[in-house]
């Protein structure tokens, strides 16, 4: 921060004291004291109202005490007096950041909206995060508007065309949406393509590459990816090029252990280490296997990182520098490298694209193909996957027995809340829609009255995220009024409500083309029945592999309508929804805490270091 100077005019005891008052009202910022900086801002303008930065910093203390409106107006005289002033529009632009961070959407998009109003041609990451703001509330209208004035203002950014090719809704309200968005992907693909010339990837390597995952839009399609994710990486590799292909020289004296090493940004209490925590101690305990986590931006660190920092070798952060990466993880010299969930950041992507390892695999914390040359394997289960599957994958599809992973048992309640705790009614049948809701597929617009009207006394549940509600509620009143008072939202729970949720609904219903994972082995830990209609593909088939691998197939449904007939089965039959649930109980042994998958990838690492 730096202090304006006070109006030339003022002299002696009032300009000491508007003097002394910036002075305290800058303090009290620094020490976050929003309430008492406001006021001392706002003493300091009772002297000289014209005072830009002092109205600015109020504007920045109203912010943080979440007086928007306030806040807004307060930028904007500031920036009207001193529109030369790049600080200001960078705190404004910061304040704007934060609300996007902090997943305030729509108030996001009125400050970035605001920025671009007072200057067009500044901050060129105000329209960036505009674009997103917008995306992420699935104002896909707004966005691309945004999108269109954005290229013509900045015509050879390459960042805009980014946002524009891998632009994808929230939420798709029809199939016949998803194609269009589909088939507008791959048009702007191929755009991209034609655009990318040497001097146009050498401006945007200047600035850097900021994007979202450029597999995470093709995710939820549910569709055969692995010629897309070709082009895609196809593209990719001209975007950022890869600057390593082949693994450095191995040391002369090498240890006689297989050195594995893991890279991942969710060495934290995140679905994905959920997945793969069971998989890290059986292998750490393996005598000739020696384990090292490569944490990938060092995040979030809680529990679940000391226990995977305690059983591995080596634990190091790795910096989102691409050349410090690969300096980092050439100096372990690994035999086997493997992405636990590479769909997870697109640095994560650029990473994998090069080559340390000379064996480099793909795990399933990313459910799909990757399309990338340097990952040689996919690892998978027998169970998960169709007999063709080996054509979903641009990598060799390696399958194992067993459920997929060792899978811990979810760390559940010493005491489940009861329904009234929850705040559900006893005597209602509750339908629970557990994922985000970018996994709800469009035929839940045909799936969620069929069971409305046909079951009397069912009530539909989904959990909140990003403000999406709104949008799928709306869509919903608009199809079928009468029947949404029986929709609701449950707010986002910690793990101990949402377990203790998943216990007390009659049936949880899969998602159509983006599966339950986790979420499938924490429903059958809590004995809950699943309704699921598998694909071909693995993202849409674990709950049914663990299905099949505890001898139960009441939950597997082999089409829409039997879908919607399977959950309407279990929640209006109590007797027989209880008596699935103590199966379900009774096998769920062979689902958890088994080694078999931990026990043949050991082997088959051991014998493809042999080879």
């Amino acid at each position: 921060m730096h202090k304006s100077h006070p109006d030339r005019f003022l002299r002696g005891p009032m300009l000491e004291s508007l003097e002394t008052g910036l002075d305290r009202a800058f303090g009290l910022l620094e020490n976050k004291d929003y309430g008492g900086a406001a006021s001392a801002f706002e003493a300091v303008l009772s002297l000289q109202p014209d005072l830009s930065e002092a109205l600015h910093y109020l504007g920045v203390c109203k912010h943080y005490l979440h007086d928007y409106a306030a806040a807004l107006d307060l930028f904007r005289r500031s920036i009207a007096l001193s529109p030369a002033d790049p600080d200001l529009y960078h705190n404004f632009f910061s304040c704007g950041y934060e609300l996007y961070g902090s997943q305030k959407y729509d108030q996001a998009v009125v400050y970035f909206q605001a920025l671009i109003d007072l200057n067009m041609d500044y901050l060129e990451q105000s329209w960036i995060y505009l674009i997103r703001a917008l995306k992420f509330r699935n104002r896909m209208e707004a966005c691309q508007h945004a999108l269109n004035q954005a290229l013509v203002r900045f015509p050879e950014s390459l960042a805009f065309r980014l946002e524009n090719t891998f632009l994808f809704p929230q939420i798709y309200t029809s199939v016949s949406e998803m194609a269009y968005w589909r088939k507008r992907f791959l048009k702007y693909v191929e755009e991209l393509d034609l655009f990318l010339s040497p001097e146009r990837v050498r401006a945007l390597h200047e600035r850097g590459v900021d994007v979202d995952s450029p597999l995470f839009g093709i995710f939820a399609q549910g569709g055969n990816e692995v010629e897309t994710t070709r082009r895609i990486s196809a593209l990719w590799e001209k975007i950022v090029p890869i600057v390593q292909n082949e693994p450095r020289p191995r040391p002369e004296v090498s240890s006689d252990k297989i050195r594995i090493g893991m890279v991942s940004p969710s060495f934290w209490n995140h679905s994905t280490m959920h997945y793969f925590l069971g998989v890290i101690a059986y292998l750490s305990q393996q005598p000739d296997l020696e384990l090292s986590a490569f944490y990938l931006g060092e995040g979030k660190s809680d529990g679940i990182t000391a226990i995977v920092k305690s059983q591995v070798t080596h634990f190091e952060g790795l910096s989102w520098d691409l050349q410090a990466c690969l300096s980092t993880l050439n100096a372990s010299r690994p035999d086997i490298l493997l992405y636990l969930d590479i769909g997870q950041d697109p640095f994560l992507y650029t990473l994998a694209s090069n080559r340390v390892a000379p064996v480099q695999c793909a795990l399933t914390g990313l459910p799909m193909t990757t399309g990338l040359k340097n990952l040689d394997y996919y690892l998978s289960g027998s169970a998960f996957e169709i007999p063709e599957a080996q054509q979903h994958y641009s990598e060799t599809l390696v399958t194992f027995d067993g459920p997929i992973v060792t899978y811990l048992p979810p760390p559940a309640p010493a005491r489940l809340k009861s329904r009234e705790e929850l705040g559900l009614k006893p005597d209602r049948h509750y339908y629970l829609f557990p994922m985000t809701l970018f996994r709800v597929d469009p035929e839940f617009a045909e799936i969620i009255p069929a069971i409305l009207r046909q079951d009397p006394d069912a009530e539909w549940l989904f959990v909140s995220y990003r403000g999406l509600e709104e949008t799928l509620f709306g869509h919903y009143q608009r199809l079928f009024p009468e029947l949404c008072s029986r929709i609701h939202f449950l707010p986002w729970l910690n793990q101990s409500d949402f377990l203790s949720v998943m216990a007390q609904v009659d049936v949880i219903m899969d998602s159509l083309r983006l599966g339950g994972g986790n979420l499938a082995f924490q429903a059958f830990w809590m004995h809950t029945p699943i309704v699921t209609l598998p694909s071909e593909f693995l993202r849409c088939r674990i709950a049914t592999g663990l299905y099949q691998i505890m001898g139960i197939s009441d939950g597997i449904a082999s089409d829409l309508p039997d879908y919607i007939h399977r959950a309407l089965a279990i929640g209006t039959n109590k007797s027989y929804r209880q008596a699935l649930s103590e199966r379900i109980a009774a096998q769920k042994h062979l689902i958890f805490n088994q080694p078999i998958y931990s026990q043949q990838m050991a082997d088959w690492f051991r014998q493809v270091v042999q080879r």
